[in-house]
């Protein structure tokens, strides 16, 4: 049994309070607690071995996250409860030579569906996909369960993958989904939309005009834009037909929005919805595991998921699960 470290018992103890069992903190905040001031290969070790030895893991390797001030989140390593183990966390895939945006790019993949195509990006190297819900919706505006992801579209490498939608959000236009298949795949790191200010430059990564791996270049208009009654990061980085649902990002690769809306031609009136408004769904996610998360049941009107046993309706929005006519209308699926 190794030597404990003081500061991996007193994580053990923040973990157990929060009542989801997700715990974040700043890497510097996180080193600084096992007596580093900067991240080393040894210090990066260290940290994980004692983190293992107290029953805890997180999201942290030699390259995530990118910087001091970004967030760490620490979960149990296993769990006995009804939720199941966390999803395992190999290394993301990490190009050396690759400058922040370049590795932006390689993140960022091509969603499609029956009615169009979009684009999303990877924030967990399982395979955790943040993409816009308008983007995974039918043309009776019901989510899709099931999307073809394409990986590094029109690259060396390209990979067509099923990906699987587990939660999702209406007026906040967002959804989440899982990539079914074993990783390690390529990360964007999550960046601090509170921190963006104006004039700050910024690019959004999608597939224009159906163009995919293509990025433009733009400055934040208004970094608490106004739009369809919602907080947005408002630019004027092109967000074009095909590159909804993909990251807004800063200089240094970190995605601090969704790109979902325009008004008309005017070139300062796009919107990102900032990501920080999912924070809890992301969480949530990572403590669940993908197995778990597909397993829930799962509303394709109002993007609910629920892990207790479906009902006639969705105790979410009421919309019912069978017809007059006593046909199941599909509502409620879960995926095995």
């Amino acid at each position: 049994m190794p030597d404990i470290h003081p500061f991996a018992i007193e994580l053990t103890e923040k973990v157990k309070r929060k009542s989801d069992q997700v715990f974040t903190l700043k890497l510097r905040e996180l080193l600084k607690g096992f007596g580093y001031a900067d991240r080393t290969e040894d210090s990066i070790a260290f940290v994980r071995h004692q983190l293992k030895a107290v029953g805890l893991a997180a999201n942290l390797t030699l390259d995530v996250p990118r910087k001091l001030d970004d967030k760490v989140v620490v979960i149990p390593a296993a769990t006995t409860g009804p939720l199941g183990p966390p999803a395992a966390t190999p290394p993301p895939v990490v190009t050396p030579s690759l400058d922040p945006i370049a590795q932006a790019v390689e993140a960022t993949v091509e969603i499609i569906n029956d009615p169009g195509r979009g684009s999303g990006f990877i924030i967990h190297p399982d395979g955790l996909v943040i993409t816009a819900r308008h983007v995974i919706d039918d043309r009776d505006r019901r989510s899709l369960r099931n999307v073809q992801v394409r990986l590094f579209p029109e690259r060396s490498g390209e990979r067509l993958l099923e990906g699987v939608v587990f939660r999702s959000h209406h007026l906040l236009d967002y959804a989440l989904l899982w990539l079914v298949a074993n990783g390690p795949f390529p990360v964007m790191a999550l960046g601090e939309p509170k921190n963006l200010r104006h004039a700050q430059t910024i690019f959004a990564i999608g597939s224009h005009a159906g163009r995919p791996g293509t990025v433009s270049r733009g400055i934040v208009s208004n970094p608490n834009g106004r739009f369809r009654k919602l907080e947005c990061i408002q630019s004027d980085a092109a967000i074009d037909h095909g590159n909804s649902g993909g990251p807004l990002i800063t200089e240094d690769g970190h995605a601090v929005g969704i790109n979902l809306w325009g008004i008309g031609q005017f070139a300062a009136a796009k919107f990102s919805l900032p990501i920080d408004y999912l924070t809890h769904d992301i969480e949530q996610a990572l403590r669940r595991g993908r197995s778990r998360c597909l397993q829930l049941a799962y509303c394709p009107v109002c993007g609910w998921s629920d892990e207790t046993p479906p009902t006639w309706y969705c105790r979410n929005c009421g919309a019912p699960t069978t017809s007059a006519e006593s046909t199941p209308l599909q509502i409620w699926r879960t995926v095995k």
